[in-house]
């Protein structure tokens, strides 16, 4: 009997020992940086648990720049620019809003000493709220964070829920199927992040292969108009989300961090979309707010949110070549070949460009380098 508990206790560790190495070799999640990482560079398994992994990741990357915003950014800012200037992280948190997004954004600061600059995308719908229901600066997923904004520099009380979470992520049989997961899809049509967080959108390739651009358009702006249409949906002033933003770029600028800040494009049917559920003006509204708030901290705003070439670009709807539409997966995402446009554009510090041979503004530029407002 003693014999067959050894027996069966060995067994246990064994098949725990080759799970455990399986789930590290792998890296489902991308924590560990092996050296291995070309194997099993897409991370499927991790696609959609950015809010689960990419506080753990950042802790563990020597980046310069970080990028911070929703599934906009995630999916349509390429990972290598020169205005990076070195390494970046994707902070892009599909679905958050933005009392999220900079509460991971400021454990980022706090947890990664080589950081020098941030990238933050802004968005409209991001900043509408109701009167009724205001947010309020604390969430669920605190306990991830060792740092978070209303705390400013204060580190938070060991939490063992946090480190029960990280262990799970290698030690959990969700960890063992992910990675034979993340294993067998590195080649299928399937979402998936890296280790520096950028999602490459395989998804939206399999779906405009299978049901071409107008099935995601149309699924897209039914989804729009049904959350445009909400009449609770207003533009609250000094809102929590604009006091976030506010508190996060004092923050930075105690750190002396460098700071881009810039308004994300919504392809036109998104804004025609915003004009006939009545918030054109509650749009200018929020971005003469932003205007504001960039100019009280002396930061450049870069607005693409304006009709420029690529917004008004007509998407070929019945193609079912991904790359037949050259800007926009559908009217709420952009590509990185568009997010290449704008990181040059805000590194040339001006918006006029040369696109398919034609000079346009791609953007409108606000400095407040000299405590005036300058739009180009």
């Amino acid at each position: 009997m003693k014999r067959y508990l050894w027996s069966f206790l060995l067994f246990l560790l064994l098949l725990l020992t080759v799970g455990v190495s399986s789930s590290w070799f792998i890296d489902p999640y991308g924590l560990y940086q092996q050296a291995n990482s070309a194997l099993f560079e897409r991370k499927t398994a991790a696609a959609d648990k950015g809010r689960t992994i990419k506080s753990y990741q950042v802790s563990q990357r020597n980046v310069v720049s970080l990028i911070v915003g929703n599934s906009r950014v995630e999916l349509g800012m390429p990972q290598n620019h020169p205005l990076y200037g070195g390494p970046v992280f994707n902070m892009g948190l599909p679905g958050a809003g933005v009392l999220m997004q900079y509460d991971y954004a400021w454990h980022a600061v706090n947890t990664n000493r080589t950081l020098k600059q941030v990238l933050v995308a802004v968005d409209f719908v991001d900043f509408l709220g109701s009167k009724a229901v205001e947010q309020s600066w604390h969430g669920n997923w605190q306990y991830r964070l060792d740092y978070r904004l209303g705390d400013k520099t204060t580190l938070l009380p060991l939490n063992g829920q946090r480190y029960f979470e990280k262990l799970s992520l290698l030690f959990s049989q969700d960890a063992l199927v992910d990675g034979v997961i993340t294993a067998l899809q590195q080649k299928r049509d399937v979402n998936a992040l890296n280790y520096y967080g950028f999602n490459d959108g395989a998804l939206y390739r399999h779906a405009i292969r299978s049901e071409s651009y107008a099935a995601l358009y149309q699924q897209k702006q039914q989804e729009l108009r049904a959350r445009l249409a909400n009449p609770a949906l207003v533009l609250v002033d000094n809102s929590a989300a604009l006091q976030a933003l506010q508190r996060f770029l004092s923050l930075l600028r105690e750190q002396q961090i460098a700071v881009v800040l810039f308004i994300n494009p919504y392809q036109q049917p998104y804004l025609d979309l915003i004009q006939q559920a009545g918030l054109t003006d509650e749009m200018l509204r929020w971005k003469q707010q932003i205007i504001d708030i960039a100019q009280s901290h002396a930061i450049d705003l870069y607005d693409f949110a304006v009709p420029s070439l690529p917004v008004t670009l007509p998407a070929p709807l019945q193609s079912r070549q991904p790359d037949d539409n050259l800007y926009f997966w559908e009217p709420a995402h952009y590509k990185t070949q568009l997010g290449e446009l704008m990181l040059n554009a805000m590194q040339q510090q001006q918006c006029q460009q040369l696109i398919d041979g034609i000079s346009v503004e791609l953007c409108r530029r606000f400095s407040f380098a000299v405590g005036q407002i300058k739009s180009n």
